[in-house]
C-alpha cells in the first residue's frame, strides 16, 4: 500500500454517530491524501482532498445515489455506490446501461462544513469484481482499465494550454516522477501518450475561434488601421492592438528623468480568458500626474498561450517604444516563465521583476498540496517574507541558513525551486535598484495589471464578447483613457498634475476630444447595438480582400 493511502479502520458496519464523529475530530495521522490501491471489504479511508482523486480506486463503480441528513447545525451528505460487472442491460427506449451488483459497495460521507474531508467505507465481497477494459478499446482483449486521477488530468491540461509542451514532453515529464509507486502508474500520472493526445484535441477544441470570429476580426482590421497592428490567423490567432496616441503619451513619459522619483514601469501579467480568446494586457502608470493613474498602452490577444505569442507581441513593443532599452525600464510580472523569456528576449538591458503576491501564492498552494495545517502555513509564509525583505543577497542567504534548518524536506525541496526567482527576479536589494520602487509591505506586485484586468472584466459584466466586439470596446476603453490624461493636462477632470510636471499643461482649446467617446460602464452596451452596422460596413469595403482566406 502506498505510504499516501491509510486504511482509517476495519469495520463491517459504521454507525452515524461514528461517521460525524470522524469528520469533525478526524485523527489525522491517519488520513490519507492518494486513493487507496484496490481496497477490501470493511476497510474505512479518510481523504484530505480538494479534488475527486479520492474515486480513483481502481475499481468501476455505479452511482447509486445521494441522501443527506441534517445534523444540528451541519449536513451530512452520503454517495453511495455500486461496483460495475461486464456486461450492458437494455433499458426500454433502447438505450444499453451498464451492469452492477450491491454485493460489493461503497459509501462517502461528507460533512457541508468541511467537503474537503471524505469518509470512504467498504462493504461486501471485493472478489465479485471483474476487470473491464475501456469502453472505446477496439482490442477483443483489452487491459483492465482504471481511472486516471483528476488532479493529474487538470496538470496534464495545464501544460497543454501553456503551448510550450509538446504532447510527448508533457507525457514524459508526467511519468518521471518518482514518488508515485507502481500500483498508482496511469492514476497519479498519464496512462499513456494517447491519453495526454486525447487532451491536447480536447483543448484545442476548446480555444478554438469560428471562421466567423476570424473574419469578423480581419474585417475590423481593415476598418481600423492603426489601431490594430497585426493579426495573425494561422498557425493560431493573434492580434495586436494599441491607439497611436496612447503609444505617444509613453513616449513622451519615457524621456521623463525619474532621479530621485517614482521611475517609470510596465506591468504585464499572465493572461486572463475572455470568451474564446485570451487577452494580455501592457499596463503603465502614468507618473506625471498625482496617484499615478493606471493606463493600458497595448494588448495581446491570442488563442493560445504561447511564448512565441508573447516574444512576437514585445516584438512591437521594443519597436514602438525603442527608448525602452536605453531607460533600463523594469517590466513587474507574474512567474509565468513564457513571459519572462519573451521579455528578456526583446530587452535584454531591463530587468523583470515577480509579484510577491504570486510567491506567496504559489507557496500556498503547494504547502495545501503536502497537506500543511494553517499554522504551519502561516509560519512558512511569515519566513518567505522575511527572507524576500533581506537588504542583501549575503544577508538573504545568511537567514536561509539558519530558517532552512526548521522546515520539512518537501518544502526544502519546493523552496530550491523557487529560489533562483528570488535570487534574480524578487529580493528586495533587486527591486531597490530602482529609487522608490521597493514597498516595505508588500514589496513589488502587479497589482496594476490586476486592477486593469478587473475593469476590463466589469466592461464585459462576464459576458463571452467576440473577438471584434472586444476589440471594439478596447477602442473606446483607450480613447477614454485618452481623453482623460487631455483633460488633466488641462487642469480639469479626475488627474492632477504634479507640482513638478506643471510645465506639461496644456490649454483647454488644445484638446483634442475623440471623435468615439463613450463612458466605460456603456462601452459594451453601446458595442453590441454598432456592431452589425460596423461589419456591415467593413464588409463592404474589404470583403474581397477579406474573402480569398477563407475561399
Amino acid at each position: 500500500m502506498d505510504s499516501g493511502s491509510i486504511v482509517y479502520m476495519h469495520t463491517d458496519v459504521l454507525h452515524q454517530t461514528e461517521i460525524v464523529d470522524i469528520l469533525t475530530k478526524p485523527e489525522t495521522s491517519c488520513t490519507s491524501n492518494v486513493p487507496p490501491y484496490k481496497p477490501k471489504a470493511n476497510e474505512v479511508y479518510l481523504f484530505q482532498t480538494g479534488a475527486d482523486d479520492w474515486k480513483c480506486d481502481q475499481y468501476l463503480w455505479i452511482n447509486n445515489g445521494t441522501k443527506s441528513v441534517t445534523i444540528g447545525n451541519d449536513v451530512l451528505k452520503k454517495h453511495f455506490y455500486k461496483i460495475r460487472l461486464p456486461g450492458t442491460t437494455d433499458k426500454t427506449n433502447g438505450r444499453k446501461r451498464p451492469v452492477g451488483s450491491l454485493q460489493f459497495k461503497k459509501t462517502a460521507y461528507s460533512l457541508k462544513s468541511n467537503k474537503s474531508l471524505i469518509l470512504v467505507h467498504y462493504e461486501g465481497d471485493e472478489t465479485v469484481y471483474v476487470p473491464v477494459g475501456h469502453g472505446n478499446s477496439k482490442k477483443s482483449d483489452p487491459p483492465e482499465y482504471t481511472r486516471t486521477a483528476p488532479s493529474v488530468l487538470r496538470k496534464i491540461e495545464q501544460d497543454i494550454r501553456s503551448g510550450e509542451k509538446t504532447a510527448m514532453d508533457v507525457y514524459r515529464e508526467s511519468i518521471s516522477n518518482g514518488s508515485v509507486s507502481g500500483e498508482h502508474q496511469g492514476v497519479l500520472n498519464a496512462r499513456n501518450v494517447k491519453q495526454v493526445e486525447n487532451l491536447v484535441r480536447k483543448v484545442n477544441e476548446e480555444e478554438r475561434l469560428s471562421k466567423d470570429d476570424i473574419y469578423n476580426l480581419l474585417l475590423l482590421a481593415y476598418h481600423m488601421d492603426g489601431f490594430i497592428h497585426e493579426v495573425t490567423v494561422f498557425p493560431d490567432l493573434s492580434s495586436i492592438i494599441a491607439l497611436p496616441e496612447m503609444i505617444s503619451i509613453v513616449n513622451q513619459l519615457l524621456d521623463v528623468n525619474t532621479e530621485d522619483d517614482v521611475p517609470f514601469v510596465f506591468f504585464y501579467d499572465t493572461t486572463f480568458k475572455c470568451g474564446d480568446f485570451f487577452v494580455s494586457p501592457l499596463v503603465f502608470r502614468n507618473i506625471i500626474f498625482e496617484d499615478r493613474p493606471i493606463m493600458p498602452v497595448a494588448f495581446l490577444i491570442h488563442s493560445r498561450k504561447k511564448e512565441k505569442t508573447h516574444a512576437r507581441f514585445f516584438e512591437f513593443v521594443a519597436s514602438s517604444f525603442p527608448k525602452i532599452n536605453k531607460t533600463s525600464v523594469p517590466f513587474v510580472t507574474d512567474r509565468e516563465i513564457g513571459l519572462v523569456n519573451a521579455i528578456r528576449k526583446n530587452f535584454p538591458s531591463c530587468d523583470v521583476l515577480m509579484c510577491w503576491n504570486h510567491l506567496i501564492k504559489d507557496l500556498k498552494f503547494n504547502l495545501q498540496q503536502m497537506g500543511a495545517d494553517q499554522s504551519n502555513t502561516a509560519l512558512y509564509v511569515s519566513h518567505l517574507k522575511d527572507l524576500l525583505r533581506s537588504d542583501s543577497e549575503a544577508e538573504y542567504m545568511t537567514l536561509k541558513d539558519e530558517l532552512i534548518r526548521k522546515w520539512s524536506k518537501p518544502v526544502v525541496v519546493y523552496f530550491e525551486k523557487m529560489e533562483k526567482d528570488i535570487l534574480t527576479h524578487s529580493g528586495k536589494w533587486v527591486i531597490d535598484k530602482y529609487q522608490n520602487l521597493y514597498d516595505p509591505y508588500s514589496g513589488i506586485t502587479n497589482n496594476a495589471c490586476e486592477s486593469m484586468n478587473a475593469v476590463i472584466k466589469r466592461l464585459n459584466k462576464y459576458r463571452e464578447l467576440p473577438v471584434d466586439c472586444f476589440v471594439l470596446s478596447m477602442f473606446y476603453l483607450q480613447n477614454y483613457y485618452i481623453n482623460e490624461v487631455q483633460r488633466g493636462l488641462a487642469g480639469i477632470g479626475n488627474y492632477t498634475l504634479r507640482t513638478k510636471f506643471n510645465h506639461a499643461s496644456i490649454p483647454k482649446d488644445e484638446i483634442n476630444v475623440p471623435k468615439q467617446l463613450v463612458k466605460p460602464a456603456d462601452i459594451v452596451k453601446h458595442v453590441m447595438s454598432e456592431i452589425d452596422n460596423v461589419r456591415d460596413t467593413c464588409s463592404k469595403d474589404h470583403v474581397s480582400v477579406v474573402k480569398v482566406i477563407f475561399s
